[in-house]
C-alpha cells in the first residue's frame, strides 16, 4: 500500500497460528515454542522511503509471540515479558552502484526470514534456530557493479545484540557476494566473524564472563524449474572458540518454493 507521499511506502501483515507437540517442552524450535497453544506470532508494520538515489530509511515494528523471542535475543544479561520489537530502523543512502545503511536490520544470513511472508516453511529449520543469527545493529554498504553481481560489507555488534556484550566488545564483520549467472540459477555466498559471550551458549557449554571468536560461512543456492517451482538450497558451517577448544557444527537444508 502507498502513502500519499510518492515513494513513502506502509505495509503491514498479521501471522497467527496453532501449534501442537506430542512433549510437554518442545525443544529446537525457534518460534513455535508452545506446546498446545493457539499463537498470535507477529502483527507487523513498515514505513519506508528508500529511493534509488539519495537518502530514506524504513522502520519495521512487529508485535506478538515471536517479538517477544526477539526482543529477548537482543538482550545481554536481562530478559522482558514484553510481546513488541522494532525489528529494524535504519537510515539509508543510495548513490549510484553504492548503498549505505546504518541502524538496525535484519542479517544476510540464510534462506529462511523473520518475515513469514517471505519464509519457505511455516516454521523454521535448525540452521535458521541455531546456526545464522537475525539480526544486527550496525552499518551496511552494498555495491552492485550490474545486474548480476552484488557485493555487500558490513560492520555491527555481533549476532542479534542491539549494544555490545560486556564480554564482547569487539565488532563483527559481515561480508555476501550474490549473484544471478543465469535465468535458472542464483547464488548467495554470506560470511559472518566476530566475537560471541559464551554466556549465551546452550547449556553445559555456557562459560561465564568469556567470549569466543565465532564464524559462520552461509551458502545458498536457488534453481528455478518452472515460472512456479524452484528448490533451495542452505549449507551452513559454524565455528566456535572456548576456553576447551574449538566446537563446530554444520548443516544442510533443501527446501521447495512455489511462487
Amino acid at each position: 500500500m502507498l502513502a500519499a507521499t510518492p515513494g513513502l511506502s506502509i505495509t503491514g501483515y498479521v501471522s497467527a497460528g496453532y501449534a501442537h507437540f506430542d512433549t510437554t517442552t518442545p525443544g529446537l524450535r525457534q518460534f513455535d515454542t508452545k506446546q498446545n497453544s493457539f499463537s498470535l506470532n507477529q502483527a507487523a508494520m513498515t514505513l519506508s522511503y528508500l529511493p534509488t538515489s539519495g537518502a530514506g530509511g524504513l522502520v519495521n515494528v512487529i508485535a506478538g509471540s515471536d517479538a517477544k523471542i526477539l526482543r529477548n535475543a537482543e538482550l545481554f544479561g536481562s530478559t522482558t515479558n514484553s510481546q513488541f520489537d522494532i525489528l529494524q530502523a535504519y537510515a539509508q543512502y543510495a548513490t549510484g552502484p553504492l548503498t549505505f545503511m546504518a541502524g538496525k536490520f535484519v542479517t544476510l544470513a540464510g534462506a529462511e526470514t523473520i518475515n513469514p511472508t517471505t519464509d519457505t516453511n511455516i516454521s523454521r529449520s535448525l540452521l535458521f534456530t541455531y546456526l545464522i543469527p537475525l539480526e544486527h545493529t550496525g552499518v551496511r554498504a552494498t555495491y552492485a557493479p550490474g545486474s548480476s553481481l552484488m557485493l555487500t560489507a558490513g560492520l555491527n555488534n555481533g549476532w542479534n545484540y542491539s549494544s555490545s556484550p560486556p564480554d564482547a566488545r569487539g565488532k563483527t564483520i559481515e561480508l555476501q557476494v550474490s549473484g544471478t549467472p543465469g535465468k535458472m540459477f542464483s547464488y548467495v555466498v554470506t560470511a559472518y566473524s566476530g566475537q560471541f559471550p559464551l554466556d549465551a551458549l546452550v547449556s553445559p557449554l555456557t562459560v561465564s564472563g568469556v567470549a569466543g571468536r565465532r564464524d559462520v560461512v552461509d551458502f545458498l543456492g536457488t534453481i528455478k524449474v518452472t515460472d512456479l517451482l524452484s528448490f533451495v538450497g542452505n549449507v551452513d558451517v559454524l565455528s566456535q572458540d572456548t576456553p576447551h577448544g574449538k566446537l563446530k557444527a554444520s548443516g544442510i537444508a533443501l527446501m521447495p518454493t512455489t511462487r
